[in-house]
């Protein structure tokens, strides 16, 4: 069928502004497979969206006030090597109406041993993100995943930042507040650490349609992802250098939580599918290692298709889908129990290789976000008690082994040309702006096999 090249959202009068980039069929016209999809179809536009979290090293309310005047700050201890509290405010009382007197007043209130460390952080770290953007490399989104899992894992066993300067007030991960939690009926014991704030950078890159694309990667997946059209999503810079998405910041909080062995100051990241065998299991570890086999095959050039099949060899990786089905069924009953709706909470759920040990590092984050430099308050990270998180553990279990729709739900069967296993919306489902991988590569089979 011709292809017009018209994208109506990028102008609704159509102009030819864009040229198909199919190839040319008999007549000397692109030409594509047609596909038929209803309009009112929720596959027909489908978001395709990049999340990145981060645990602030600086934070509190003065930081966020004295935020914006960092290369005045930098200036005055350019000239003031031994900058004391009172000389502080007397420059800032110089500068006129620049600071506000509520400003002014937060500094004065205190002390000089927590200001002139924070204010030299300040500083420093604005260099450090200064220096960073001028060497910035090409980073795959699963890079920035494996990232996010070292600096969680890294918080979880001394806490973050571990700077002694910065004091128990801004230890946004303090290691005192972790907890953990021998679970009988999954067979391990979890390490959960309330991390006391977040920043939570969500972007839309674009959007595809669910009508099953005809390249390499949808069908080694078998997917039903078609390709992602980016052509209304960035705006280029008149030199070209720069492409700016749409996005968005949040802060909020989480709870980051792995396996350990005994040591809670230890490595962590376990999985008990490493001590575990089952026919799902081997089915799982097959589609691995079929994608694996492809990974090899893609070009400098092409970056951005490498880094879609990395996603899925990620998300078919046995470890994945055991912490994710966990998250899922976790976030459902912490539901009930907390009072915080289900599309209030994000998640994110992590699996990689330890390069220098060959091992596995595996956790989830379940975190809650909100707009405004204030975020949220504190009532997620106040559920990370023993006595709850214990209760919790039982009841998602539960949970796991049974579902009101078995034993439909249990006989749906993972197989290769079918990532979706036993998951339906009365026992895993969520909605789809809490799950971050659209409700799939979801199996309690493979879950239950690993549970005493």
């Amino acid at each position: 069928m011709t292809c017009n090249a018209q994208f109506p959202e990028v102008d609704p009068n159509f102009k030819q502004k864009y040229y198909c980039e199919k190839e040319l069929n008999q007549k000397g016209t692109p030409a594509s497979l047609a596909r038929l999809v209803l309009r009112n179809s929720t596959g027909l536009h489908s978001a395709k969206n990049l999340t990145s979290v981060q645990i602030p090293k600086i934070s509190g309310l003065l930081f966020k006030e004295l935020s914006p005047h960092v290369p005045v700050l930098r200036t005055i201890l350019h000239y003031n090597p031994q900058l004391n509290k009172s000389k502080l405010v007397s420059e800032l009382k110089q500068l006129g109406n620049e600071f506000t007197s509520d400003t002014i007043n937060e500094i004065e209130q205190t002390s000089e041993d927590e200001l002139i460390p924070l204010i030299k952080d300040m500083v420093n770290e604005s260099s450090q993100n200064n220096q960073n953007r001028n060497n910035l490399k090409p980073l795959s989104e699963s890079e920035s995943n494996d990232e996010e899992l070292t600096s969680l894992l890294e918080a979880a066993r001394t806490g973050y930042p571990p700077s002694a300067t910065i004091g128990k007030k801004h230890a946004y991960v303090n290691i005192e507040d972790r907890i953990t939690v021998e679970s009988k009926e999954f067979g391990v014991t979890f390490r959960i650490c309330p991390i006391k704030e977040l920043h939570v950078i969500k972007t839309q890159v674009g959007y595809t349609r669910e009508v099953g694309g005809t390249d390499s990667i949808s069908n080694l997946t078998n997917s039903r992802v078609g390709e992602l059209v980016t052509k209304s999503n960035y705006y280029d810079d008149e030199d070209e250098t720069t492409r700016w998405y749409l996005g968005d910041e949040n802060y909020g909080e989480g709870i980051f939580i792995d396996i350990i062995e005994s040591n809670i100051d230890g490595p962590g990241g376990l999985n008990p599918i490493d001590n575990s065998s089952s026919k799902n299991l081997d089915t799982w570890v097959s589609i691995n290692n079929k994608l694996n086999e492809h990974l090899t095959n893609f070009s400098e050039h092409d970056l951005l298709r490498k880094d879609e099949l990395e996603q899925e060899i990620t998300k078919s990786n046995s470890r994945f889908v055991w912490w994710h089905t966990l998250c899922h069924k976790l976030l459902l009953n912490l539901t009930v129990d907390s009072g915080f709706s289900i599309v209030s909470f994000g998640e994110r759920t992590y699996c990689k290789k330890n390069k220098r040990t060959g091992k596995y590092q595996s956790g989830i984050l379940i975190y809650t976000s909100a707009t405004g430099s204030d975020g949220t308050l504190g009532g997620l990270v106040s559920l990370a008690k023993k006595e709850f998180m214990t209760e919790l553990f039982k009841k998602t279990a539960k949970g796991i082994l049974s579902c009101s729709n078995d034993p439909v739900c249990s006989e749906r069967k993972i197989a290769e040309d079918k990532k979706e296993g036993a998951c339906c919306h009365a026992c895993e489902l969520l909605s789809e702006t809490t799950c971050n991988y659209q409700n799939r590569n979801l199996d309690r089979n493979l879950v239950k096999d690993t549970m005493p």
